[in-house]
């Protein structure tokens, strides 16, 4: 067990409806250890040629880089978005504790 092994995952949503649900959903299926869902900012950015502002809430999740794709695919299922931004980061420093209670908290 190495923390490049793990992974945050950023994805954010239009509401908390939505975060709950893909939380919980990731949660009962072992994918993620772990979903922070942080209060609602503004994001701008250009999308189909318009510049753009929307309020989004944030999540992050906390998961093993060989589950990603089963989460990017749950995560797609449920999310509202025709182009979610999922966005993996690498744990390249994690301490030895943290990443035993996520290894317990995940499918193998």
């Amino acid at each position: 067990m190495k923390a490049n092994d793990f992974l945050l995952i950023y994805c954010p949503v239009p509401n908390f409806k939505t975060a709950e649900l893909i939380a919980k959903r990731l949660l009962s299926l072992k994918l993620a250890a772990c979903v922070n869902v942080l209060p609602q900012g503004v994001s701008f950015y250009e999308w189909k040629g318009k510049m753009q502002k929307s309020k989004e809430w944030i999540m992050i999740l906390k998961t093993k880089k060989k589950l990603s794709g089963q989460v990017f695919k749950e995560i797609t299922k449920k999310h509202p978005y025709e182009c979610p931004s999922l966005c993996g980061l690498d744990l390249d420093k994690a301490p030895a504790g943290f990443l035993k209670w996520m290894s317990q908290s995940l499918s193998s």
